[in-house]
């Protein structure tokens, strides 16, 4: 999917990130922890007509590592909601009971590594929440709730074509408001 998604959306930042993925077999090669690691796991979930996928980067025996490659300095405090959404829902398709977030720094390299056990309750609201999007994408009728966010919208197929968005452009100038344009 990461190869498939680059298209032209491709930026510097996309570029480099997809081009550590594809070294990081070799980056943890030496490291114990990663010995029978197996990488780029297809994860799959079928509910209803909806097929919920992904690839995870790297599953160990007991840990799914999800790896970002970001400027931003993250932390327990700051993580991003969508990463915590995709380790969480790779551990749940797995049977796997934590994840890792581990996140790059593109500037220093660094990595911070942050561990979560798996939450089976926050899964199946994610679950239900894909359903009821689906289900309005097929039926062409608006989601109870919209975007909280651009980055919710930024890889979505038809969000040139959503008249949500289009309602939320019209109120881009609120301030409280942002709008993935």
């Amino acid at each position: 999917m990461r190869k498939a998604n680059i298209g032209s959306r491709l930026n510097g930042m996309m570029l480099s990130g997809t081009l550590f993925h594809e070294k990081i077999p070799k980056y943890l090669a030496k490291i114990k922890e990663f010995k029978n690691a197996r990488y780029e796991i297809s994860c799959n979930e079928i509910i209803g007509d909806l097929q919920i996928r992904g690839r995870a980067d790297v599953v160990t025996d007991d840990c799914v590592y999800e790896f970002k490659y970001s400027a931003v300095k993250t932390g327990l405090d700051n993580i991003p909601a969508n990463h915590m959404l995709q380790g969480n829902a790779y551990a749940n398709m797995l049977d796997i009971k934590k994840y890792v977030i581990a996140v790059i720094n593109s500037f220093k390299l660094t990595p911070v590594l942050l561990e979560f056990k798996r939450d089976k309750k926050e899964y199946a609201k994610f679950c239900d929440d894909a359903v009821k999007l689906n289900d309005c994408i097929n039926n062409d009728v608006f989601p109870e709730k919209g975007p909280s966010s651009k980055r919710e919208c930024q890889y979505c197929p038809v969000r040139h074509d959503c008249e949500q968005m289009r309602l939320l452009e019209e109120y881009a100038n609120l301030p409280e408001l942002e709008v993935m344009l």
